[in-house]
This record gives C-alpha cells, sequence and structure tokens, in this order.
C-alpha cells in the first residue's frame, strides 16, 4: 500500500507540473501579443479535413487556409508568378491579390431566399457590382464572369453547382477567388481509398487562389451576417491597405498588406451562434492579398 508520503509527494508532482504548463500558457500568450504572426496553411488528412480545426484556441485568432497538398501550394505560387511575369514594372509577390470591387455576383437563383436578397442586393447595386439577383444565368454566363472578375460571390442553396457544373469550373484556364455562402459549400466527400471531390478543389484546380465556404449546413440571417462583415472588412483593406506602412500603396509585395484571410475570425464573432454557425466557414487556397486596381 501507498504511504501517506508517496500521496503528498504525487499531490506535490501535480502541483508543480500544473505551475509549469500555466507558466508556459501566460509565456505564449505574451508572445502572441508581441510577435506578428504568419499566415497558417493546413494540409489535412481526408479523414479529419471535415473539423473545424480553425476553432481550435491556438487557431481560433489566427489567419488560417486550407490546401490539398504541399505542391499544391507551390503550383499556386508558381502561377501566380507566371501571370504576373509580363508586368515588369510591378514587383511580384509570391502569392496572389485581388480587388474586392471586380466582382460578380450570383444572389439569390432560386428566388426563395427573399431575406439575404433584401440584405444584399442594395449594397451590390450601390458598389456597382455586376451580378445577378432572383435568377439563375446560364453557366456560359457564369464561366465568363470566372475567368474576367477578381471576385465571385454565391448566396443560395448548396455550392452553386446545379447552375455551373464542377466539370466546367475545371476546364478554366483562371478563375477568380469565390465566397460561397451556401449550405455545406466547403464540404469534401470521400471517395473510400481515393482522393475527396467538393467545389473548393475544383476552384483550386481552375486557378482560384482563395475559396470560402461552409464545412456543413447554416442558417442563412447568420451567414449573413458573417458574409456583411467579410465584405465591409475587405472594403474597409481595400481603401486603406495599412496605416503606418508606406511600401503597401507601392509594393504588392509587402507583408503588411490586408489578406483575404486575415478577417475570418472577426466575422466568426458576428454570428449568434460563432461556435455553430460561425465554425462553418473556412478558407481553401493560399494567402491572397487586397488592393486597389488602377483604372
Amino acid at each position: 500500500m501507498a504511504s501517506c508520503n508517496d500521496s503528498n509527494g504525487g499531490d506535490n508532482l501535480s502541483e508543480w507540473a500544473y505551475k509549469l504548463v500555466s507558466e508556459a500558457v501566460n509565456e505564449l500568450r505574451g508572445l502572441h501579443s508581441s510577435v506578428n504572426i504568419k499566415p497558417t496553411i493546413l494540409v489535412l488528412d481526408y479523414e479529419v479535413q471535415m473539423l473545424p480545426w480553425e476553432k481550435l484556441p491556438i487557431l481560433r485568432n489566427q489567419e488560417v487556409y486550407r490546401m490539398p497538398s504541399v505542391a499544391s501550394i507551390l503550383a499556386t505560387a508558381n502561377r501566380n508568378y507566371q501571370n504576373q511575369d509580363q508586368l515588369q514594372s510591378i514587383p511580384t509577390p509570391l502569392f496572389p491579390w485581388i480587388d474586392p470591387l471586380d466582382a460578380f455576383y450570383l444572389l439569390n437563383p432560386s428566388g426563395d431566399l427573399n431575406y439575404t436578397q433584401n440584405e444584399f442586393e442594395t449594397w451590390f447595386r450601390d458598389q456597382n457590382l455586376e451580378g445577378k439577383a432572383g435568377c439563375a444565368p446560364p453557366a456560359e454566363e457564369l464561366a465568363v464572369a470566372l475567368k474576367s472578375h477578381d471576385l465571385f460571390m454565391y448566396f443560395g442553396h448548396g455550392c452553386g453547382t446545379q447552375y455551373i457544373p464542377r466539370r466546367e469550373i475545371q476546364k478554366l484556364e483562371r478563375c477568380a477567388a469565390t465566397l460561397l455562402m451556401g449550405c455545406s459549400s466547403g464540404s469534401l466527400k470521400l471517395n473510400g481509398c481515393y482522393v475527396p471531390q467538393g467545389t473548393p478543389l475544383s476552384y483550386l484546380l481552375a486557378g482560384s487562389p482563395v475559396n470560402v465556404a461552409n464545412l456543413w449546413d447554416v442558417t442563412d440571417r447568420d451567414i449573413d451576417r458573417f458574409a456583411k462583415s467579410m465584405l465591409d472588412s475587405w472594403l474597409k483593406a481595400r481603401s486603406s491597405p495599412c496605416v503606418g506602412c508606406a511600401q503597401c500603396n507601392k509594393n504588392l509585395s509587402c507583408e503588411h498588406r490586408p489578406t483575404v484571410g486575415s478577417f475570418m475570425s472577426e466575422a466568426r464573432k458576428t454570428c449568434q451562434l460563432p461556435f455553430l454557425i460561425g465554425a462553418a466557414p473556412v478558407c481553401y487556397g493560399v494567402p491572397t492579398g487586397i488592393w486597389k486596381k488602377e483604372l
């Protein structure tokens, strides 16, 4: 039988271990507040990619992206370099950038999301954005929009493949960044021992730099709050890249430039159910800068 001294020794050891862990946590908190944390790109195993890793405490306030492989990250960087190689007067950044006002929207194409349409249609028109509301355009028109704009926004049911099939998306040689706010628009389908399939991967294969989509079903009003917060933040970032950095307006490769995924954590907090609806949206792709195109 264990003696009282052994019991006291175990208690002291537990207290000592707890003290060490507490000190480490406090040190990490101080480190996070004083160090500029770089974006994180997750390459997740197929069996765990459906989980909201972005809501872990250590990642909750960080800028996090998802990519299917390390090779796909390098391919995206290489594609961006090749696309910008002809622009000799502009320093070429490692990753892409978009102008959020060079956008096309597909809003309530099924005609039964009246609240969402009322919430966004006037706002889109005030920004002079191109798009369709309350009707479904032909797939050819959507393909042209994806090729000719920096951003494609979808507010409807599902992932939008009922209006432009995945096979048509994958045929594109150039593709806009996407904001897909339908239910399970970012979920991937497992195919046994084969690689998973899903709309976000189709957009990445077509050259889209970043896709914001939902891992599971969401309620329209809560996800509308998230989307509105993201769009407002993008437009503010477009107008004022970085206070105190003179290079942000001149150099696209400046590390201080705001990026698409850097506003995710704050946008999730606007949802009334931040750990259910707010945990659904994730970023597929790579860090994508926000800038204002010169007319």
